[in-house]
This record gives C-alpha cells, sequence and structure tokens, in this order.
C-alpha cells in the first residue's frame, strides 16, 4: 500500500479529549424517556427506534466515562436490557423465550445483542454493593440465562456467527462472544465449567486460522482489515501476543493513505469501524502513538467527525451512535497511550 506523505503534526490530544466530552454528552441527551434505551441513530424518536444492540454499547460507553456521573442514565439503560431479554414474562407472547436477546424482543435471539447485554450487564453487576441484594438477584437472573445462551449456541466451527444456524463463525462474534464469556468467568458469581471450553474453541479456531490462511469477517476467509482488527484483538485479550503479531504486521502492512491521513477499507467505502479496531489493535500492540500510521488514523477519525453529532461510517453518511462508539474506544486508547507515555 502507498505510504504516508507529509509532515506528521501530532494531533492535539487535548482537543480530541473536548471532542469525546462533546460527543457523550449528546449520545446520553438521546437516551428515549419512555424506554431509557438508545438508538442507532440519535436523532431517531420514539421507542420504536431503540435496541438492544445500542443500547448495551451506551451503558459501556457511560460506564467507562464516569459511571457515578451516569448512574441514572445506565439504571435506566439496564432496566429496559432486561425488559427485552428473551424470557417468558406473565401476560406477553414472545418471538423467543430461550433467555438471549435479540435485536429487539420482537426479534429472534443472536449473539451481538446476547453479548453486549451481557457486558452491560457484568459491567453494572460489579457495581453493585451487598444493599442492592433486590436487584442483584434480578440481574443475576438475566446474566446466567444470557450466558448459557451463548454457550449454547456456539458455531460448529468452534467461534460464534451472529446466529449458529449461519455458513460459518463470524471474527467480530467470536470476539465478542469469547470476551463476554471471560467476563462471566472472571466473576465469582457466574463461573463454570462449560465456559472454559467455548473459549477455548473459539480461540483455538483464530490460532488455527492466521493470516494468510483466514480472517477476513468470516475467521476462515481471506483477511481483510476488519477480521484481523478484531482476531488480533481477541488474541491480545487472552494472552497470546506472540500468535497476534502477524495480525498487527499484517494492519501495518495494509493500511491505506490520502496525503498524511491513514485508514483500513472494506468493501470500497468502509472505513470507520476497520479504522477504529485496527487502532485500538495497533495500540494494543505497543505500536507508538507518535508514528506516522498512528497518527495518520486518528487524523482520519478526528476529519470524518461532524460537530457536535458524532461520527458516520464514512464521509457523507449520518452519524450513528455504534459508529461514534467504536470513534470513543479508538480515540480514548490514543489518549490513553499518548498520557502513558508522557508525549506531546
Amino acid at each position: 500500500m502507498g505510504g504516508a506523505k507529509g509532515a506528521n503534526i501530532h494531533v492535539d490530544h487535548e482537543d480530541l479529549s473536548r471532542i469525546l466530552r462533546e460527543v457523550t454528552a449528546h449520545i446520553v441527551e438521546s437516551q428515549n424517556i419512555d424506554t431509557a434505551g438508545w438508538s442507532a441513530d440519535p436523532a431517531a424518536k420514539g421507542p420504536r427506534f431503540v435496541d438492544v444492540w445500542t443500547t448495551s454499547q451506551v451503558i459501556l460507553w457511560m460506564d467507562q466515562v464516569n459511571f457515578d456521573q451516569y448512574r441514572e442514565q445506565i439504571d435506566g439503560g439496564i432496566q429496559h436490557l432486561i425488559r427485552e431479554q428473551g424470557l417468558a414474562l406473565a401476560g406477553e407472547e414472545r418471538v423467543n423465550v430461550d433467555g438471549g436477546w435479540g435485536w429487539r424482543r420482537s426479534n429472534i435471539s443472536d449473539t451481538t445483542a446476547t453479548s453486549l447485554a451481557l457486558r452491560a450487564l457484568l459491567r453494572y453487576y460489579a457495581h453493585l454493593q451487598a444493599s442492592d441484594r433486590r436487584i442483584k438477584e434480578s440481574i443475576r437472573d438475566s446474566i446466567i440465562n444470557g450466558r448459557d445462551w451463548l454457550i449454547r449456541n456456539r458455531h460448529g466451527e468452534g467461534g460464534f456467527a451472529l446466529f449458529p444456524t449461519d455458513p460459518h463463525a463470524s471474527s467480530f462474534n467470536t470476539c465478542w462472544c469469547s470476551i463476554a464469556l471471560k467476563a462471566c468467568a472472571d466473576s465469582p458469581d457466574f463461573r463454570w465449567p462449560a465456559i472454559n471450553s467455548a473459549i477455548q474453541g473459539a480461540n483455538g479456531l483464530v490460532l488455527s486460522t492466521r493470516p494468510p490462511i483466514g480472517w477476513g469477517r468470516e475467521v476462515i476467509a481471506s483477511a481483510d482489515p476488519l477480521g484481523v482488527a478484531y482476531c488480533t484483538y481477541l488474541l491480545q485479550y487472552f494472552g497470546y501476543v506472540e500468535q497476534a503479531t502477524a495480525g498487527a504486521e499484517w494492519l501495518r502492512r495494509n493500511q491505506e493513505y490520502d496525503e498524511d491521513i491513514g485508514y483500513w477499507l472494506v468493501n470500497a467505502n468502509d472505513t470507520l469501524e476497520p479504522t477504529a479496531w485496527a487502532l485500538i489493535a495497533l495500540l494494543t500492540s505497543g505500536e507508538r502513538p507518535d508514528t506516522l500510521r498512528i497518527q495518520g488514523a486518528v487524523k482520519y477519525l478526528r476529519k470524518l467527525y461532524i460537530p457536535g453529532k458524532g461520527w458516520p461510517e464514512r464521509f457523507n453518511d449520518e452519524p450513528t451512535t455504534w459508529a461514534s462508539y467504536y470513534a470513543f474506544l479508538a480515540l480514548t486508547a490514543y489518549i490513553d497511550a499518548v498520557k502513558r507515555r508522557g508525549m506531546f
């Protein structure tokens, strides 16, 4: 791929921090007043736009920023997730009563919704005190049902797909389902031997298909930036640092450039998600934040930002909550790396 051009003028991390505070406030304000959940389109009004995927992401976002500051909003979001879970409730007919979560409760359960909801509930559960016994019991049941659904619905290849009947395991779902199950295993209240088997199967699939064999959107498919970023991050998360090196090197070789703006590309125009997660994977691998590669990606995300609204998936689109969340994670990782090294 082409190399970066132009002077490497460092991005002002204080400016980035200001932007992240701005967009965080905007997303908080977009919480639906009827359901206390969030929508993928922050401008959408009405409860019919609210979904489990986005609500879980925003809870994780608010928790990372400041749990105590956003406790009221997080409380509402958690109650929305509990109501949306696929469990039988008196007087209600539901598409699924299997213990998982779907996009909404009117949809069948999928591994994205279930893994995201699990991670949000586990993060919330960790904040609760002994005096919160009643809410802990309610959340404990939700977590156990979601954990068991996820384990039951592993893909036959060993990883996870959006739906277990999909032809192949996906890199995204294999990554995040494994991390959700690890969060269960890390809590004394939710450990279960079957978790270790599920995680080992998912890690085994990723380890056995390293580039040039696989790691596309489907784990076994030819490498693309999105699949490589997620699988590299997964291996780093589980301590396979040496094995993750192949993924980090692939990302270094396959960055695109436009002058000093750097990004990763999937399907000709999808850039935010692969760029955000490639940036996170490289920073996690130890890449210095002052390299041309990292600076180029940060500049790309800065350029893509729409003031006061957030990030779209690509230029000329409207911002979405999930794209803004991924940009938040990537730029927060960059700011943390800058501060950790005492740079700029």
